[in-house]
């Protein structure tokens, strides 16, 4: 698999509600340690600052609704227009704008807006490169599931994916960056996107995978980084 390009994206936030600049600032953040995305989103105030470089806007078109014909007619093809107004939603639309966003938004609706504009923003995804028998293969580290330790050699399992390679736990987990991967076992590193449930003695995984095994040292560093991941998930 080729990697992508890797480089931060930049994504900038016009709008002049306070409070909704926070909630999709703190969402964004959300979104990005989830997804393992590589992102600096920015609070913007002016038209300009949002046309200067950004790979993705979320353009408030409640309390801009005045400023929207100030925009160049190329940056609406990059930009999520957050509108709880129905007029306005059907007017924006006119601009071919990447994706619609109600300003009540949850995890998984800011998730699947984003979805929608994958090519802008695709170029920040974290990737993990491994040794693979006389070669090196990558990753993105959002396919990532767990892995487990078998001797000197890891097996990884990704999305639909299984891959043994040589190198030992310890020295996977310092590849993979907190809080989204952590050890859950002296023999296993899970993704936290992909916990379903824990208990003090094993956790199991989402879409009908596996249970893994919970060491003692563990638990309470895993349960503390599983509870502030879904307070995060509130906004």
């Amino acid at each position: 698999m080729m990697q992508a390009e890797n480089r931060p994206v930049s994504i900038a936030v016009y709008t002049a509600d306070a409070a909704l600049a926070g909630r999709l600032l703190r969402g964004l953040k959300y979104w990005a340690e989830t997804e393992c995305v590589n992102a600096v989103p920015e609070w913007v105030r002016e038209v300009s600052a949002a046309e200067k470089g950004a790979d993705l806007l979320l353009y408030d078109a409640d309390s801009l609704s005045d400023r929207m014909g100030e925009m160049d007619a190329g940056l609406w093809s990059g930009a999520v227009i957050v509108t709880g107004d129905h007029d306005r939603a059907i007017n924006a639309y006119r601009r071919h704008p990447a994706a619609l966003l109600r300003p009540d938004f949850n995890a998984q609706q800011l998730h699947a807006a984003l979805e929608s504009c994958f090519s802008l923003w695709q170029s920040g995804r974290r990737w993990i490169e491994l040794p693979f028998r006389h070669r090196r293969v990558s990753f993105p580290q959002n396919r990532f599931r767990y892995a487990e330790a078998q001797r000197n050699d890891c097996l990884l399992c990704f999305l639909g994916q299984e891959l043994r390679v040589r190198m030992p736990l310890g020295k996977l987990a310092e590849a993979l960056p907190a809080p989204e991967f952590v050890r859950c076992h002296k023999s296993y590193l899970v993704r936290l996107a992909e916990i379903e449930r824990l208990s003090y003695s094993e956790l199991r995984l989402r879409d009908g995978g596996p249970a893994l095994p919970v060491g003692r040292v563990y638990y309470d560093a895993l349960r503390q980084a599983l509870e502030a991941r879904r307070s995060a998930e509130e906004f």
